[in-house]
């Protein structure tokens, strides 16, 4: 009773003051206050969702071009012409290149052109006949110092998914070094040829397609 009537001791002036203050600024502060917070809130929540999504999907390009390299790999892997290629032991130099030029005519290697997500392909065997150069080469000691082979050696000759700097053998025009290769063994047909497959996927592509995503989730 006694807040009552101290109250109205004031003028009326003071009292709209208070009435405003009471009634109508500070539920303003309040309701304001919530809303920012629980916008704030809302807004991290869906900031986080994007990127979860943008995560989402470079994981899926990733995969997807494995995937097509390992698909790319599973059709030479029991390729009978290729392994005859690289496994026969030649006495003249252009013994190889007629087996070779037969190879190209069929679809063995003609195959991953069409494939715009595999950059390269290099075949490397322990069989020292053949003639190094183009998707073939001699399993050299220097190839086996490379870094790609050793990861490769290191996981028992398993498949391998690599990566990596490679200056060596790339054309100009060529925007990074960096390698993100499938390596695999070529142990469908049982000999004592030493034979690996390397598919090199276009490293510049799925760069591009990492950075889009990133562009595309900045617009939003």
């Amino acid at each position: 009773m006694e807040k009552f009537i101290a109250l109205n001791n004031y003028s009326i002036k003071k009292k709209l003051i208070i009435i405003y203050i009471i009634c109508v600024l500070i539920p303003l502060i309040i309701t304001d206050s919530i809303i920012y917070f629980t916008t704030e809130d809302n807004l991290e929540k869906e900031q986080r969702i994007n990127l979860e999504h943008v995560m989402e999907r470079i994981e899926y390009n990733i995969k997807s071009d494995v995937e097509s390299a390992i698909s790319v790999s599973n059709y030479l892997y029991a390729d009978a012409k290729l392994n005859d290629l690289i496994t026969t032991r030649y006495e003249e130099e252009k013994d190889f290149y007629e087996k070779y030029s037969m190879m190209l005519q069929s679809n063995v290697i003609k195959y991953y052109f069409n494939n715009q997500k595999v950059y390269k392909i290099n075949i490397y065997t322990s069989n020292n006949t053949i003639i190094s150069g183009s998707n073939f080469f001699k399993l050299t000691d220097d190839v086996r110092k490379e870094e790609w082979y050793k990861k490769y050696k290191e996981n028992n000759g398993n498949m391998t998914l690599t990566t990596g700097y490679n200056r060596k053998n790339r054309p100009i025009f060529d925007k990074s070094p960096r390698e993100l290769s499938i390596v695999r063994k070529l142990d469908y047909y049982k000999d004592d040829t030493e034979k690996i497959i390397k598919i090199d996927m276009d490293y510049d592509s799925l760069a591009y397609k990492v950075l889009n995503e990133k562009m595309n989730d900045n617009l939003y």
